[in-house]
C-alpha cells in the first residue's frame, strides 16, 4: 500500500480574521515607530542605574583677613604692646535713665524734695520735716560714748546684730552709704532710683527712726557727711548733680550741676568742705561750697572714675580708680597729663583708697584680687609704663554680677591696719581684713548673723564707735555692734 499524502487543512473564517488583525496592528506599529522609542527608553534606564561618583570639593585655604584690629594684634589704641594680663572689657549694658529738668534752689524745703515713708509711702511735708528734726535732735542730745581705738579685732568680743538694729532704709538697691561721725548711730543710704534714707538706729518712733527723701532722679552713687560741718550731707548722683541736705534747716541745696555728665564717688580733706567728685567722663571736679561759680576740673582717665581718695597723711596727693583697669596717683599741686604712678590691674577697679594714716593704698578689682601698696615704695620714683608691684595681694571673689552693687574696701578710721569688704561666700557674711607691719593682707574675721541672709555689698565702719554698717540690694541696712554701744 502506498502512504497517504498530508494535505493542509482548510483555514476557518475565524482564524483568517485573527491573522488579518495581527497584520494590520503590526503595520500600525511600524508606522508609529514604537519599537525604536521603547529601545531608547530602555537604554536610558540602564544609564540611570549606574553609580556616578561625585568629585571631591577642593580644600579651602586659610587666608589672613584683609584688616586686623589693634586688639587682635595685641596693641593698644596708640600702637603700643598690651600687658600680658590684658583681657577684653565686657560690654556695658547700662543705659542711664532720663535726667530731671531744672535745678534745685537754696530755699528748697524738704516737702518739695518728695519725701517718702519707711516703706516707700509718700508722706506730707510737715511729717517729713518733723522726722528730720527728730533725727537732728537725737544727734544733739546723745550721750557721749567712749571711742574704740582698738576696733573690732582688739576688743575680742564677737560682733553681732542686736534686735532692732535691722531695718529697710531705702526702697531699692543701695549703692552708697555714710555714717554720721557723732556719738549716736545715724545711718544714711542712697539707692538706685535717687532715694536717700536717714536712719536713727535704735529709735522708738512709729517709723523705726527712718526718714526717706527723693532729691535725685537717678542712682545715688556717693554719700558723704561734711567733714567741717557734720550737720550737712552731700549726695552725688548719675543725674549729674551734687545736692546738700542741711539737717538743721531741713532743706536741700544744689552744690554742683553738670547736665552732660554723671557723678560717682566723693571725698574731702579733713576739716574742709571742699568736695572732690569723680565723673563718668574720666575727670575729677573740685568744687567749693563757698564759691559756687568757681570749680576746677582735671581730665585724668579715658574711662569713668569710680572713686577718688585723698591721702590723709599728705592731702596734696589723691588716687583714682577707673574702668580702664588702672589706679593712678596724682599731685594736686602739679597735675599733668601723666600721673605720678599708675598701677595696672587685670580688669576694671571698682575702688581704691588710702589708709587713715596714708601709709597704704588698697584696691578692689573685678579680677577677684585685693591689692595693697606701700606709699613709701611709691615715693622712690615715677613709674608709668608697667607700674609698681603691690606689696601684697589676696584672692577674693568680687564677681557680683549686674544685680549687686560692686564691692569696695573701706578702712576703719579708728585704726589704720584694718578694712572691711563684702563677700560672696555661703553662708552670707562680711569679711574684715588686716594689714600687718610687713604690708601683708590677712583675713581677721568673718561676721555672720541670723539676720544676714543676703550679700552685703556696701560696708562701713563707724568713725568713733565700735560699730559697723552693712547694706544689701533690697534697701535693708544692718548694724553690727557690741553691748556697750547698744546701751549707749
Amino acid at each position: 500500500e502506498q502512504p497517504q499524502s498530508k494535505e493542509p487543512a482548510a483555514v476557518s473564517s475565524y482564524e483568517q480574521q485573527r491573522l488579518e488583525n495581527i497584520r494590520r496592528n503590526q503595520e500600525m506599529l511600524a508606522m508609529l515607530n514604537l519599537k525604536g522609542i521603547a529601545d531608547s527608553a530602555r537604554r536610558k534606564a540602564v544609564r540611570k542605574n549606574k553609580v556616578v561618583r561625585s568629585k571631591k570639593p577642593p580644600k579651602r585655604r586659610d587666608s589672613a583677613p584683609s584688616r586686623r584690629s589693634l586688639r587682635v594684634q595685641n596693641l593698644d589704641p596708640e600702637g603700643h604692646k598690651l600687658p600680658d594680663n590684658f583681657r577684653p572689657l565686657p560690654q556695658n549694658a547700662y543705659r542711664p535713665r532720663e535726667r530731671e529738668e531744672g535745678t534745685l534752689e537754696r530755699d528748697h524745703q524738704v516737702e518739695q524734695g518728695l519725701p517718702q515713708g519707711p516703706r516707700g509711702r509718700r508722706r506730707g511735708g510737715r511729717q517729713a520735716r518733723g522726722q528730720a528734726g527728730r533725727l537732728h535732735a537725737g544727734l544733739r542730745q546723745g550721750a557721749r560714748s567712749a571711742a574704740d581705738p582698738g576696733g573690732l579685732r582688739d576688743k575680742g568680743v564677737p560682733a553681732a546684730i542686736p534686735e532692732g538694729f535691722v531695718t529697710k532704709v531705702c526702697p531699692q538697691r543701695i549703692y552708697s552709704a555714710a555714717v554720721h561721725p557723732g556719738d549716736r548711730l545715724m545711718i544714711a543710704a542712697g539707692d538706685k532710683y535717687g532715694n536717700v534714707g536717714l536712719w536713727r538706729v535704735g529709735a522708738a518712733d512709729e517709723d523705726d527712726g527712718v526718714a526717706q527723701f527723693h532729691p535725685h532722679g537717678n542712682v545715688v552713687a556717693g554719700l558723704m557727711f561734711d567733714k567741717k560741718d557734720p550737720n550737712k550731707m552731700n549726695c552725688s548722683s548719675y543725674d549729674g548733680r551734687i545736692r546738700t541736705l542741711d539737717l538743721q534747716k531741713q532743706c536741700f541745696s544744689e552744690l554742683l550741676c553738670e547736665d552732660d555728665d554723671s557723678f560717682y564717688g566723693m571725698d574731702a580733706k579733713k576739716g574742709s568742705s571742699v568736695v572732690y567728685v569723680s565723673t563718668l567722663s574720666g575727670s575729677v571736679i573740685r568744687t567749693d561750697p563757698r564759691e559756687k561759680k568757681s570749680k576746677q576740673e582735671w581730665s585724668l582717665h579715658e574711662n569713668k572714675i569710680f572713686t577718688v581718695s585723698i591721702n590723709p597723711g599728705d592731702t596734696n596727693y589723691f588716687c583714682t580708680a577707673s574702668l580702664d583697669r588702672t589706679v593712678r596717683i596724682w599731685d594736686e599741686r602739679n597735675i599733668k597729663k601723666k600721673p605720678i604712678h599708675q598701677m595696672i590691674h587685670g580688669l576694671c577697679v571698682s575702688g581704691a583708697s588710702f589708709s587713715p594714716n596714708g601709709r597704704h593704698i588698697v584696691s578692689c578689682c573685678n579680677d577677684c584680687r585685693l591689692r595693697v601698696w606701700r606709699t613709701e615704695d611709691l615715693k622712690k620714683g615715677t613709674q608709668i609704663d608697667n607700674g609698681p608691684e603691690p606689696a601684697s595681694s589676696l584672692k577674693h571673689d568680687t564677681r557680683t554680677g549686674r544685680w549687686l552693687t560692686k564691692f569696695k574696701c573701706e578702712w576703719d578710721p579708728k585704726q589704720s591696719n584694718a578694712f572691711v569688704v563684702g563677700s560672696m561666700d555661703q553662708p552670707r557674711c562680711v569679711e574684715v581684713y588686716g594689714v600687718n607691719e610687713g604690708s601683708k593682707i590677712s583675713r581677721i574675721m568673718r561676721l555672720r548673723d541670723d539676720y544676714v541672709g543676703s550679700v552685703q555689698s556696701v560696708n562701713l565702719f563707724h568713725p568713733t564707735l565700735n560699730a559697723l554698717l552693712s547694706a544689701n540690694s533690697s534697701g535693708r541696712c544692718h548694724v553690727w555692734t557690741s553691748a556697750e554701744v547698744k546701751e549707749a
